[in-house]
C-alpha cells in the first residue's frame, strides 16, 4: 500500500435505522366466536326459565282461581254452619229433627241436609240435592190409594202433607273428615217418604235404606 492510500480516510455513512414496530396482535377470532356462542347460550337459558316460570304461575292461577270458583259454587256444602241460615226460611217441607237428634234440612235451594247430631252441625253429616212431589201424586208414587192412606194414617191427616222425596246425596262427612268417595256411589239416590201429622209431627221412611224415623218440626 503507498502513501496515497494510508492518507485517504473513508468517512463511515452513518444508517438510519428507524425502530421496528411490534406487530398488532391479530385478534383470535375463535375465542370471540366462543364468547358470544357463551352469551348467547346464557340469554336463551335465562329465557327458558323465564318462559317456564311463567308458565308455572300462569297454571297456579288458573288452578286457584278454578277451586275458589268451585268451592264458591259449594260454599253451602263445604261449610255446613252455613244451612243454619235456611233454618229461618225452610222449604215447603220444613225441617225435622228425628228422636235421636238427628236433624232433616229440607231447603228452598233444593239442598238437603242430614245431620247426626243437631248440636254437632260439623262431625257427622250428609249433603246433596232433591225433589219431590205431594198430594196425591205422591200417594200414586208410593202407592197408596185414598182410602188406604186415611186408613193408616188417620182421617186428620191432610193428602197434601204426603211427601215423596228423591234424596241425591253428594258429600259426606265423618268427624269432619270428607267421607264422600267411600260412601256414597256415583249413581247413589234414597227414595224419602214423608207424612207430615197437623200435631207438627211426621213419620218418614227411607225406603232405600230401610230407616224409619219419628220426626218432630224444627
Amino acid at each position: 500500500m503507498d502513501n496515497k492510500d494510508k492518507d485517504f480516510v473513508v468517512n463511515q455513512i452513518p444508517l438510519k435505522i428507524k425502530p421496528v414496530k411490534s406487530p398488532k396482535k391479530i385478534k383470535d377470532t375463535n375465542s370471540v366466536l366462543d364468547k358470544k356462542s357463551i352469551k348467547l347460550k346464557i340469554y336463551s337459558t335465562i329465557k327458558i326459565i323465564v318462559v317456564l316460570l311463567l308458565l308455572i304461575i300462569n297454571t297456579y292461577l288458573i288452578v286457584t282461581i278454578a277451586i275458589k270458583i268451585d268451592d264458591n259454587n259449594k260454599v253451602s256444602f263445604r261449610n255446613p254452619k252455613e244451612t243454619t241460615k235456611q233454618l229461618l226460611s225452610p222449604s215447603k217441607i220444613g225441617n225435622w229433627k228425628t228422636s235421636n237428634n238427628g236433624l232433616f234440612i229440607f231447603g228452598d235451594d233444593n239442598n238437603f241436609y242430614w245431620y247426626d247430631n243437631y248440636e254437632h252441625l260439623t262431625s257427622n253429616y250428609y249433603l246433596g240435592t232433591y225433589s219431590y212431589k205431594n198430594g196425591y201424586e205422591a200417594l200414586e208414587e208410593i202407592g197408596y190409594t185414598e182410602d188406604e192412606f186415611f186408613k193408616t194414617f188417620g182421617n186428620n191427616t191432610q193428602i197434601n202433607n204426603a211427601y215423596s222425596i228423591n234424596m241425591k246425596p253428594l258429600y259426606s262427612y265423618h268427624g269432619g273428615i270428607d267421607t264422600t268417595s267411600s260412601n256414597i256411589t256415583e249413581k247413589e239416590t234414597w227414595w224419602f217418604i214423608m207424612i207430615i201429622k197437623d200435631d207438627g209431627t211426621a213419620l218418614a221412611y227411607n225406603k232405600t235404606l230401610d230407616l224409619h224415623y219419628t220426626l218432630n218440626k224444627y
